[in-house]
């Protein structure tokens, strides 16, 4: 049989999955304890979340910068994190030396001497 998204979860762009919820049956004179999937009561949630990050002068590279419980949220769940890699591009006139930015720059002698 088909599965058919939860009716309050229309307009998410997939269904919301099912709960998992521990039920007691009765099989003669005994308890059974039965896992059964059961539609989500919660709704799905999406929201747009402007994260800021504020990143150290020489920061290395690959540095990660961590948003606990940023991510996507899905009914029964806790959000995940969002994961931040710096990753530096390179410059004209500038290179990265560890926690240093150097430049090659030609000047007269007389300059130097001012």
């Amino acid at each position: 049989r088909g599965h058919e998204a939860h009716p309050r979860c229309s307009s998410c762009s997939r269904s919301c999955p099912a709960e998992t919820k521990v039920v007691q049956r009765r099989m003669g004179p005994m308890l059974i304890n039965e896992e059964v999937q059961v539609p989500s009561e919660q709704l799905c949630r999406e929201e747009v979340k402007t994260l800021h990050a504020v990143i150290e002068r020489g920061a290395e590279e690959d540095t990660a910068v961590t948003f606990e419980r940023s991510s996507e949220q899905s009914p029964g769940e806790v959000p995940g994190d969002v994961l931040l890699r710096l990753r530096s591009e390179g410059h004209a006139a500038f290179t990265r030396r560890g926690a240093d930015l150097e430049m090659e720059l030609r000047i007269s002698l007389r300059q130097a001497l001012l």
